[in-house]
């Protein structure tokens, strides 16, 4: 979430958290249930048919498997996507800025002041996509980072060619089921479902605002990508260096206990990155 506020003096704010269900991440959780492997802190799932166990899957490559497929879904789509990605940029920052000088006019804002105050922010908005972009550059040196996206989490596979061949079988099986299933994430957009919560109050009435409670961790944070994931128990697993499984079981469905949850596992995110 980029946050710039024309009216106030605060400088304008970069840093970025996003939450999302994603196909590929839900699906290394999936199959800890089909093979029934524990792998912590998913230890609360029954005994599965050990499909993945007998042909040699360990929890330590199973760990090895989503830690390089994570990087390749941030890092390597950075490096993937980056020329696009430049080029949709320099296409919306003129709508960007003509826009906001709009709403400075029919506010009867000083449009010097605001003027500055979006030029600071799309250099710092610059600054942080280019700090990411080393980051993905130094992850991968002169190699082309794999397309998950395209090729699925299989092809990500390094270890017993007989574990990556039942996972091709149990991806398309997958994909198969993926298309009855519940979403039980879905309360959290849909402000018609009984479970649905908006965000609570705070004292004098101003609502709390999750991205302000992650401000103290921006340091030690770059971003936070949250994957959303249908585990049936609370379960937070961290992936640094920035980014955290989460699933939202029916227990856990408020948007208050889902917050609470979040800035706990920020807060583990940040320790570890100044390990």
């Amino acid at each position: 979430m980029y946050k710039i506020n024309l009216t106030s003096d605060e400088e304008p704010q970069t840093w970025v958290f996003s939450h999302g269900y994603d196909r590929c991440i839900d699906f290394f959780v999936w199959v800890l249930e089909v093979d029934g492997l524990q792998v912590p802190p998913f230890e609360r799932h029954p005994e599965g048919d050990r499909s993945l166990r007998s042909r040699g899957m360990t929890a330590q490559s199973w760990q090895s498997w989503l830690t390089k497929t994570v990087q390749h879904l941030h890092y390597g789509r950075l490096l993937l996507q980056h020329e696009g990605q430049i080029r949709l940029w320099q296409d919306v920052q003129p709508r960007m800025k003509q826009f906001a000088l709009d709403a400075a006019k029919k506010n009867n804002l000083d449009l010097t002041v605001v003027e500055a105050k979006l030029a600071r922010h799309f250099a710092r908005q610059e600054e942080a996509q280019q700090k990411a972009l080393a980051a993905a550059r130094q992850a991968y040196g002169d190699a082309t980072p794999p397309n998950v996206q395209r090729d699925k989490p299989p092809s990500v596979w390094e270890g017993e060619p007989a574990v990556g061949e039942r996972l091709r079988e149990l991806w398309s099986e997958f994909q198969s089921n993926y298309r009855q299933q519940e979403r039980p994430w879905n309360w959290l957009v849909n402000p018609e479902s009984e479970d649905y919560e908006p965000k609570p109050l705070q004292q004098g009435g101003e609502r709390t605002d999750l991205w302000t409670r992650l401000k103290p961790y921006h340091p030690h944070l770059s971003t936070l990508k949250i994957y959303l994931i249908a585990y049936p128990q609370p379960v937070e697993y961290l992936a640094p260096p920035i980014s955290l499984l989460l699933s939202a079981p029916p227990e856990s469905r408020t948007r208050q206990t889902l917050d609470e949850r979040v800035v706990r596992a920020a807060a583990r995110l940040a320790q570890l990155n100044q390990a």
